[in-house]
């Protein structure tokens, strides 16, 4: 069985591995959703359901690397990712997360659209820490090219993400593809505030006093 023994893989394959060492998330936020997504988050990565799931999946598209490898990278990564939160500059796109181009530990969650299930959250989440696997692990390939979604559930960040989602909300027939922001407005978002983004709304007209005590609040359910 995979999980029963030490990796057996080449040198190279292992030279980043530390086998009592695992991918972590933390959090220092107050919602409480982010919270519970992270919990789950951090149990999945030993999860042994979890791995069988990419350990036996047949190949991922786009991937030069077997999923049985890729489970054992998973399981055995030392990867500190942490989770922050930003606003959209276009809240009404309901795009769920960017890639940090400075530090890949870094998973962006946007405010807008973090009011949805923790299942939901948590396909985020695992979506990006793949990449962020990805940026470590730069022998290898198992990304999705660009950011459009259509056409690439079966590569490796889309479907591993389905394989976490799936198991958080124990519905193996749940999937959502998680929509990136545009590569355009990434240097806005890291260039504006929250207040500026607050005030461009509250001009635009769309949103009120009442919708940012329910944003910026710990009002999450």
């Amino acid at each position: 069985m995979l999980y029963d023994h030490k990796p057996c893989y080449h040198d190279l394959f292992f030279k980043r591995v530390i086998a009592v060492k695992m991918i972590t998330v933390s959090y220092k936020g107050s919602s409480k959703r982010i919270n519970a997504a992270v919990v789950y988050m951090n149990h999945l990565f030993i999860y042994p359901p979890f791995l069988q799931a990419i350990d036996k999946h047949r190949c991922f598209d786009m991937a030069d690397v077997q999923p049985s490898q890729l489970a054992e990278v998973i399981r055995y990564t030392e990867l500190q990712m942490n989770v922050r939160e930003y606003f959209s500059p276009k809240p009404l796109h309901k795009t769920h997360s960017y890639d940090d181009p400075e530090d890949k530990r870094n998973l962006y969650l946007n405010r807008w659209t973090i009011d949805r299930p923790l299942h939901s959250l948590c396909n985020t989440l695992m979506h990006q820490c793949v990449h962020a696997l990805n940026y470590i692990w730069d022998i290898y390939y198992f990304g999705h090219g660009d950011n459009n979604p259509e056409g690439k559930e079966n590569t490796a960040p889309f479907r591993i993400a389905q394989f976490a989602q799936q198991l958080v909300a124990n519905n193996k027939k749940i999937f959502e593809t998680m929509i990136h922001e545009e590569q355009s407005d990434i240097q806005a978002i890291e260039e504006t505030n929250i207040a500026n983004v607050q005030e461009m709304l509250c001009e635009e007209g769309i949103m009120c006093f009442h919708d940012h005590l329910i944003i910026l609040g710990d009002e999450e359910q």
